[in-house]
């Protein structure tokens, strides 16, 4: 029986792709199905939807059918994601936990009387209906214990303080955060509760909002307010985290010898993060010129057992003295050092025997233009635990440097020399990260357990014809941030996702007619399934690829990439699925997904994802139509185009700001007042025209786009990811 069937499946999408041949030359890619035979789209359609549900046929057995047990660890799984922001983190899972309550009636049953799954909560002024929210999550979360993270200076926070104040006994976790320098708003919860039950705190607040109250969340932690700086220091952020009431680790961007005497007596610190003030002379003017450290009644001698240790605008001698007291527990290692410095840095590294991650910063002055290329571990059989290493070089004004800037000459074949110098010595390294000089390009060849790789290259010409082959088998992971010239001359048989990112400043990459031609051919990244193209070029270029799955488009780069994948819909044949970050024209995205499904007739694989910025409505349907294989009507080419946004932006008493319109969205802001560009010529009708006259159209309305990105309703925006099936969005920062 399964033969039969698997060859009347056949013959059925052969019968679809046949269908679509004959439609291929009816289409006008003008918006309308007109053009095509009415009986011929609606017997495709059928076709099409038969065999979409063919190969999404629902599983026999069901959500229904799982396990309570195993039901609620995929949603403890699904409401677990981890960002940097612990109250984005915190609102992000709960409005996911809302949502699986609506998968399945039957399923949210258990949802809703599991506490502590509702257990997370959080308050700032950014989430809608906060109130409801609230009273909804700590009724459910029944007698279980809380996390609670809220915003010192949040409006909110006042609004709902009698919601929260009978439950404050329960909070065992607690995140205080405060982002607004200038607010004036009191701690509503510290200044009246003593949060008997807290422990783990994490605090980011102000140095100029003092919270002296932090003091009964650590009863068994006497030294926290000795730490904390007073009013009078320099502006600055703090950063706390203390579990079972013990003090566990500090971030300080200011420190005193006091006040680092005090952490050091503090047994249970593990992790320290200090940023001296560069102004003072406190910890920055004066360092030993031998990297010795000076003997005075400030030094101490007893060992530390720190594992984590962050040091900036240090003085050399006292990072020196910490080093040599935590050697054997460090395994996480930042530090930045005087370029006549390194020599006494090195020996040290032999000694810290559990060191996985090192991130070294040489400092040099502005106008320094030789150093000693003199480096070499203590011992030439030495090696280094290291799993992670980063190098970068910047100068005393904290300006950052690339290879590029001092590439060739001594100084790029001394710091090369550095980098080679840690890198032959710690044979293990899985992620590097360095500027990548004319000279090291190779150096990655060394490193067998290598498997990611970045490199900071810079705007340099091209110095050489070399093809520069990256050898480690295990090399997946390929980042490269500038230096567009450079990049073509790579080429690697292992790596499966490569990143490319010029800097975002260079004029050279807003000029609209400067085209950046990327290979991304089979010959260089046989391997290469996701590509991740950021950069301000309005032209980009790239080769054929089958290999291709994903393709992520960032800025400005998001038109012409569309563009591309118009003009040629089997560019990259099997690419699944597609992220785009920046303004979309809507016209030639549109025009490229009627191509590209067309073009399945001919071995294209089917798209299957799509990620957008805002979309209107009826292009939301319009999209999920197309990726079900569906051919339907849509607004006309003009209508969504760039040129009928500006034309549209001509006429009286109409509202909206650009940001708005190019997004083809309803504002009540005033219209832009901008130089409205001008077009010579009438948008065309017939989309061969449209794809060949491109060009010229965006060059009229590139620097007004471009001007619109940074517009103040372009800083917080909605990403809408788009599937045959449904569509999911969210809230998300400015890209």
């Amino acid at each position: 029986m399964e033969g039969p069937v698997i060859s009347m499946a056949s013959s059925e999408d052969q019968k679809m792709l046949d269908l679509l041949r004959q439609i291929g030359p009816q289409m006008d890619y003008s918006g309308s199905t007109r053009s095509i035979d009415p009986k011929l789209l609606l017997e495709y359609n059928q076709a099409a939807e038969s065999a979409y549900r063919r190969c999404n046929v629902p599983p026999k057995c069901g959500l229904s059918d799982l396990p309570v047990e195993i039901w609620l660890g995929i949603v403890r799984e699904a409401t677990s994601s981890k960002v940097a922001d612990i109250q984005r983190q915190f609102d992000a899972n709960n409005q996911q936990l809302l949502i699986l309550t609506q998968v399945n009636k039957s399923l949210a049953t258990p949802i809703l009387h599991t506490p502590w799954l509702w257990s997370n909560i959080v308050v700032n002024d950014h989430i809608e209906d906060l109130e409801a929210k609230l009273s909804i999550f700590l009724h459910l979360s029944g007698e279980s214990s809380l996390s609670l993270a809220y915003d010192h200076s949040a409006a909110s926070v006042r609004v709902t303080a009698p919601l929260l104040a009978p439950h404050l006994h329960r909070v065992n976790a607690l995140f205080i955060t405060l982002f607004s320098l200038f607010s004036q708003n009191s701690d509503q919860f510290l200044s009246t509760t003593s949060f008997s039950s807290v422990r783990h705190l994490e605090t980011s607040i102000h140095y100029f909002h003092q919270i002296p109250q932090l003091d009964a969340l650590a009863p068994h932690q006497p030294a926290l307010s000795s730490i904390l700086p007073n009013r009078t220091d320099t502006i600055g952020y703090i950063k706390l985290l203390m579990e079972d009431g013990q003090l566990t680790e500090v971030d300080l961007p200011l420190v005193s010898h006091e006040k680092l005497q005090v952490l050091e007596r503090i047994d249970s610190v593990r992790a320290l993060k200090l940023e001296s003030d560069p102004r003072s002379d406190t910890f920055h003017s004066q360092y030993s010129p031998d990297g010795q450290h000076v003997e005075d009644s400030d030094v101490q001698h007893t060992p530390l057992h720190w594992t984590i240790l962050y040091c900036k605008h240090m003085r050399w001698d006292i990072v020196h003295n910490l080093l040599n007291r935590s050697a054997t527990t460090l395994t996480d290692l930042e530090v930045d050092i005087n370029v006549d410095l390194v020599s006494s840095l090195l020996p040290q590294l032999n000694t810290m025997i559990n060191l996985k991650r090192l991130n070294v910063t040489i400092v040099m002055k502005p106008n320094q233009v030789y150093i000693s290329p003199k480096f070499d571990l203590a011992s030439k059989n030495a090696t280094l635990p290291l799993k992670r290493f980063i190098f970068r070089v910047r100068t005393s004004d904290d300006t950052y440097m690339t290879g590029a800037t001092f590439s060739p000459s001594p100084v790029s074949d001394a710091y090369a020399g550095l980098v080679e110098t840690f890198c032959k010595n710690a044979p293990l390294l899985e992620t590097v990260e360095v500027p990548c000089f004319a000279n090291n390009f190779t150096l990655s060849d060394q490193l067998t357990c290598l498997t990611s790789l970045y490199l900071q290259m810079g705007v340099f010409p091209v110095l050489d014809d070399q093809t520069y082959c990256l050898a480690p088998l295990h090399l997946r992971r390929l980042f490269f941030f500038g230096g567009s010239s450079v990049f073509n001359q790579f080429r690697s048989r292992s790596v499966h996702h490569l990143t490319y990112k010029d800097p975002d400043g260079d004029d050279y990459a807003r000029e609209p007619l400067n085209i950046f031609r990327i290979n991304t051919s089979q010959e260089a990244w046989p391997e290469l399934m996701h590509l991740e193209v950021s950069m301000n070029h309005h032209q980009l270029r790239f080769k054929p690829t089958s290999s291709l799955r994903k393709l992520s488009v960032s800025r400005i780069a998001v038109v012409s990439a569309c563009y591309q994948m118009a003009l040629e819909p089997d560019l990259f044949p099997s690419l699944q699925i597609i992220t785009m970050s920046g303004y979309v024209e809507w016209d030639i995205l549109c025009i490229m997904l009627e191509r590209r499904l067309v073009a399945r007739s001919h071995g294209i694989q089917p798209l299957h994802m799509i990620q957008l910025g805002y979309t209107p409505p009826d292009l939301r349907y319009f999209i999920c139509s197309i990726l079900r294989g569906h051919l339907v009507e849509r607004r006309s080419n003009y209508d969504l185009s760039f040129q009928h946004v500006f034309e549209t932006l001509k006429k009286k008493n109409v509202t909206g700001c650009l940001h708005c319109h190019v997004q083809l969205r309803w504002c009540s802001d005033p219209a832009t007042d901008l130089d409205t560009p001008i077009f010579v010529s009438s948008y065309p009708t017939s989309v061969d025209k449209v794809l060949a006259t491109w060009d010229q159209r965006y060059i009229v309305v590139s620097d007004a786009i471009s001007r619109a990105r940074f517009s103040f309703h372009s800083m917080k925006k909605e990403f809408v990811v788009l599937t045959a099936e449904d569509i999911e969005s969210e809230s998300q920062t400015e890209w």
